[in-house]
C-alpha cells in the first residue's frame, strides 16, 4: 500500500496581518513517483504579504494561496476572497 503525504511551503512577510485578499490558484503538477524532484519553493512578487503552497500527491495538484492588501487584477483559474479578520493567536 502506498501512502502519499501533503506538503506544504510557507513564506511570511511582517505586514501579512495588513493582508485583505487572498488569491486561490489550483495547478496540475506532473505525476512523479516522488516529490523530491518537484520545486517546493514559496517566492513572494513585490505586492504579496504571504504565500501559502499546498502539494497534493494523491490529486497531482499544487493549491497556491497568496496574500495582499490591494485587490489582485482578475485572472482565470483564480479565485479571490477578502479576509475580514486574521488571528496570529
Amino acid at each position: 500500500m502506498c501512502t502519499s503525504e501533503i506538503t506544504t511551503v510557507v513564506k511570511l512577510e511582517k505586514n501579512f496581518k495588513k493582508s485583505k485578499y487572498v488569491i486561490e490558484k489550483v495547478d496540475d503538477i506532473l505525476p512523479e513517483d516522488t516529490l523530491q524532484n518537484v520545486n517546493l519553493t514559496a517566492t513572494l512578487s513585490g505586492t504579496e504579504s504571504g504565500k501559502l503552497v499546498i502539494y497534493n500527491p494523491d490529486k497531482w495538484k499544487k493549491v497556491t494561496f497568496s496574500f495582499s492588501e490591494a485587490r489582485p487584477k482578475k485572472e482565470n483559474n483564480i479565485r479571490c476572497f477578502e479576509i475580514l479578520h486574521i488571528s496570529t493567536q
